[in-house]
């Protein structure tokens, strides 16, 4: 990575933060008796990950965050140039502190592909999503968005200073750090001219896996919209989020991931996995745990926040 880097320290100001320099920071703070922060040096996730990214533009003095991934492409020239025309200037009398851009696929299109099997259609994920997707395609050039791509995302220091992602959710940081973001009168808007291709990998994990996430993920982004305080700045509901993540924060939400479960277990047993469809069923129980989860997560976070 060092090598990598020194081939453009030339040209730009640089700074690579790795593990050697987590153990240095952390090895300060306990020097300085504030050991109790050492959970915002972590990478154990992507929400722990972007968090450190969020450290790096404080760090280097940046007043605006841009957030990539390393499979994604930069063909626009102009991509820079887009990315900060917007952000903390002002769109229709309010101050604009997050800013999304989109994926273009390796074939130019934007949308996911359609489901191919009945659980993916009960589940309806790639549906609730590309009708979100629908608009990138209309005017005005800048509008509110109830998603966010992590990979191409835009941070302005106003929000990245007072706002971490919450490593309590596994799964789409991005598009909760949307939701936590308006909770403090925030509201991402999304630019349709900035674009960036997704080249992602092969997936690995099986689908029951990805389902687990997905399962956790909304589930305590949904206990979040369920808890907040009603004192709060800024009220929200899982209508607010719709067609996506919206789909998936109201209340049927343990009843979907109950029916798309069953759905996947029963195409498990007819290819002949029964190890896999157990894993579903497993599912289903880790979805009635998380749906009756006690406590104040919307206070858990405000904690979390407090420390940042």
């Amino acid at each position: 990575m060092q090598s990598f880097v020194a081939q453009y320290d030339y040209h730009f100001p640089l700074l690579k933060i790795g593990p050697g320099e987590l153990v240095f920071w952390r090895r300060r703070l306990a020097a300085a008796g504030m050991q109790e922060y050492d959970e915002f040096f972590s990478v154990d996730g992507y929400s722990n990950i972007r968090n450190i990214c969020l450290l790096a533009a404080v760090l280097t003095g940046a007043d605006v965050a841009i957030l990539f991934d390393e499979h994604q492409i930069y063909e626009d020239p102009d991509y820079l140039k887009k990315a900060m025309e917007f952000i903390g200037g002002k769109h229709e009398g309010r101050f604009i502190s997050g800013i999304t851009g989109y994926y273009r696929n390796q074939d130019d299109s934007l949308l996911l592909p359609p489901a191919e099997l009945e659980w993916q259609r009960k589940w309806g994920n790639r549906e609730a999503m590309n009708t979100a997707l629908g608009i990138i395609s209309h005017e005005p050039r800048l509008k509110p968005t109830p998603f966010a791509f992590g990979g191409n995302m835009v941070i302005h220091r106003s929000l990245f200073e007072k706002l971490p992602f919450d490593p309590a959710v596994p799964r789409g940081e991005d598009i909760d750090y949307l939701m936590n973001a308006r909770f403090f009168g925030h509201e991402f808007m999304l630019d349709n001219e900035l674009w960036i291709r997704h080249l992602p990998p092969p997936k690995c994990a099986p689908p029951w896996y990805q389902m687990r996430q997905d399962i956790i993920r909304f589930a305590r982004e949904r206990a979040k919209l369920v808890t907040q305080h009603n004192d709060w700045v800024q009220h929200c509901s899982a209508a607010d989020f719709d067609p996506y993540p919206g789909r998936f924060l109201h209340e049927d939400f343990h009843d979907l991931g109950m029916d798309t479960c069953l759905e996947m277990a029963s195409e498990y047993i007819e290819a002949g996995m029964e190890e896999d469809a157990r894993e579903c069923m497993v599912n289903i129980s880790i979805s009635k745990a998380e749906s009756r989860s006690r406590g104040d997560p919307f206070g858990d976070f405000l904690a979390y926040h407090s420390k940042w």
